[in-house]
């Protein structure tokens, strides 16, 4: 079995879009504005967002990790795009790992492999 997608409930719809378009860099492959989802095209399976305001920022749920080569850049964008980033960054192995949130509160990450010598 595999992951067909990863979704995420918005309220925040028009920010939720441009914060993963715009400041995560995703590309959108579809979008429906009047039923309320957009998907985002990963290299893996597709991230969604969804209208949903009774279930958006609630605890739980999904985290989708990013692997990112650049995770200061990233930290950047995501600060000067109003966004909340945990200060703290965590160590896994060889992986050095970022927890943000979108406008709706969602817990992402972003990884970044650290050379190891």
């Amino acid at each position: 079995m595999r992951i067909s997608a990863v979704w995420y409930p918005v309220s925040q719809w028009e920010a939720a879009k441009t914060f993963y378009g715009e400041v995560l860099g995703l590309t959108l492959a579809q979008v429906n504005d009047t039923a309320g989802w957009a998907a985002y095209a990963t290299d893996g399976p597709p991230l969604f967002l969804v209208r949903r305001r009774d279930l958006a920022g609630g605890t739980g749920g999904a985290v989708v990790t990013f692997e990112c080569p650049d995770l200061e850049a990233l930290h950047d964008r995501v600060i000067a795009a109003g966004g909340r980033v945990e200060e703290v960054l965590q160590n896994s192995g060889n992986l050095l790992i970022m927890t943000f949130y979108d406008p709706d509160g969602n817990r992402l990450e972003a990884a970044q492999v650290i050379e190891q010598g």
